[in-house]
């Protein structure tokens, strides 16, 4: 091999293969072609047996010089799928820090991958951690739009960090693919600030209702607009039909971070008019 080839980046492999029949003619002519080779430093260089062509040869030169390469992508795929595992695990454990970072170290090998975006967003949220769920949900809703639970989310995140406008149009379609979801009919009613708006919100949540089986969320809502409206007996009646379901206990304690104390109040607005004889 040439004197002043750089043995760090020269890789020399010789493979004496001896045969047993009589020398082929043109051996040497090939042998010599294949100390050429040698002598001026190429990188991979075998001795391959008689009557072999130069072609086996490169192939076989080829194959060495891609093989790292190949072993490195399947090295970054079986990574991505082992921090993949380990996150749902830790997610459905509901080991939400371990998670998070089982769902970076995915990013990293894969910057586009869904699940990761989606999880991200889910468990940022879910941890009220609303900035930082933001960008994730709406890049989550973006790759899946027809994901109506990541929509939500995204909708109930805008509602938490003041974009009104965001979140009411979420809401609108989730109730599109969902209609009654109980949260997306909060948040319709949460969004509805002016006199106008809440008498056309009012009218378009009645008429949800008496297409769709009665749920609390349709009552909550209302109660959210009528109070808005001043008209403190038609909240409590509202109120009270919302409790007569058994998950609406749970989902006024769950929501009160979320969602603004207008419903909350209005049953203590209606226990102090009782008290003073005023309604």
């Amino acid at each position: 091999m040439n004197a002043d080839a750089n043995p760090a980046t020269i890789l020399a492999a010789t493979i004496t293969l001896r045969s047993s029949s009589p020398e082929a003619p043109g051996a040497r002519t090939e042998s010599k072609r294949e100390e050429q080779l040698l002598a001026a430093g190429s990188f991979v260089a075998f001795r391959m047996p008689r009557g072999v062509s130069g072609r086996a040869l490169r192939t076989s030169a080829v194959c060495l010089l891609l093989l790292p390469l190949l072993l490195t992508g399947c090295t970054k795929q079986a990574k991505k799928i082992r921090h993949l595992s380990n996150a749902k695990r830790d997610f459905a454990a509901g080991q939400y820090e371990k998670a998070e970072i089982e769902y970076r170290r995915v990013l990293q090998a894969d910057p586009a991958n869904a699940t990761a975006i989606s999880q991200l967003g889910v468990i940022y949220h879910d941890e009220g951690r609303f900035p930082q769920a933001l960008g994730f949900l709406k890049k989550a809703v973006e790759l899946t739009p027809d994901n109506s639970d990541l929509r939500l989310k995204l909708c109930l995140t805008e509602l938490s960090l003041g974009d009104l406008k965001g979140a009411r149009q979420d809401a609108e379609r989730v109730l599109q693919k969902q209609p009654g979801q109980d949260d997306a009919l909060l948040v319709l009613a949460e969004t509805t600030l002016s006199t106008t708006n809440v008498q056309d919100t009012i009218q378009q949540i009645t008429k949800m209702r008496q297409q769709d089986k009665d749920r609390p969320g349709y009552h909550l809502a209302l109660a959210t607009l009528y109070l808005r409206q001043g008209q403190i007996t038609n909240v409590e009646e509202s109120l009270l039909a919302a409790q007569r379901h058994e998950q609406c206990q749970r989902r006024l304690q769950s929501r009160r971070r979320t969602f603004s104390p207008t419903f909350f109040q209005a049953r203590e607005i209606r226990r102090f008019q009782i008290q003073n004889r005023l309604g």
